[in-house]
């Protein structure tokens, strides 16, 4: 078969992402597509502490010949508060995400221009870069995780939220506190969820995708915000390209402008020949 002008167009020479129909199970290790998820986002967070262990390592054992060379810096107080708050700020967010601990830092008060010597300054400035630094291998990784998290707790869950653990990966927990097997979460909950993983942590940079029939098993109201929550991931991840093939008008949800019809042009083709 030959293939179509639209998929010669539409699929360049780039990497390719399936997610195919279906997807809940992995048969390979009888594991649920979705625990296997839970399994690799744990991974995620595990080596990103690693990483930041190594830059750890790296810092502290250079801070007395760093400190010694900027020890002429001027630095005023007011910088030094700013920054506090900000990695304050951010050590915060990554604490709500379970992906650091909140004793991994020790964050200093704000200070004055009274109680901030010249030398003290230069201490506390260095400081907090390498705070910073430290906590750079976790930016990317709560990127991805905060569009998950919202996209869940926003548009499908009900009666429960997802948790992110540095222990778990993720989990999923009812509005009364109790803790829910991922393999209690409904068909359509989990090929959602799928959906979401695979395009927000595994799909790489300016690769196509190629979603199957994402309406499997989705309550109509969340087809309908389908094509909202992949622009969102696309704008995130910067995808190449996003094919879906579906039968579903609420997925196509009035977006009739950007679709292409494949029986229509078949039958145009069969009535060319």
């Amino acid at each position: 078969h030959h293939k179509s002008d639209f998929l010669d167009k539409s699929i360049p020479n780039a990497e390719l992402t399936f997610i195919k129909a279906q997807r809940i199970e992995n048969i390979k290790n009888e594991k649920s597509a979705i625990e296997s998820q839970a399994n690799f986002l744990l991974e995620l967070i595990k080596r990103a502490a690693e990483e930041s262990a190594q830059i750890s390592q790296r810092l502290d054992s250079t801070f007395p010949a760093r400190l010694f060379d900027s020890i002429n810096e001027n630095i005023s107080s007011t910088s030094i508060n700013d920054r506090l708050i900000g990695i304050q700020r951010k050590r915060e967010l990554f604490m709500k995400f379970g992906i650091i601990k909140s004793e991994d830092t020790f964050i200093p008060r704000k200070f004055s221009n009274a109680t901030l010597g010249k030398e003290y300054s230069t201490v506390l400035n260095l400081y907090i870069s390498d705070a910073l630094e430290k906590l750079s291998p976790y930016e990317e990784l709560f990127e991805k995780i905060n569009l998950f998290v919202n996209l869940l707790n926003e548009k499908m869950l009900a009666f429960k939220e997802i948790k992110i653990s540095n222990e778990h990966g993720f989990y999923f927990q009812s509005d009364n506190g109790e803790r829910i097997s991922l393999s209690n979460l409904s068909s359509g909950e989990q090929n959602q969820i799928v959906i979401y993983f695979d395009l927000i942590f595994k799909a790489k940079q300016n690769s196509v995708i190629l979603i199957d029939e994402p309406e499997i098993s989705l309550h109509v109201a969340w087809q309908k915000e389908f094509l909202d929550s992949i622009a969102r991931i696309q704008k995130l991840n910067e995808f190449s390209k996003i094919i879906i093939a579906t039968h579903s008008p609420q997925i196509v949800n009035n977006n009739w402008d950007i679709t292409y019809d494949l029986f229509e042009n078949n039958n145009k083709n069969m009535e060319g020949q």
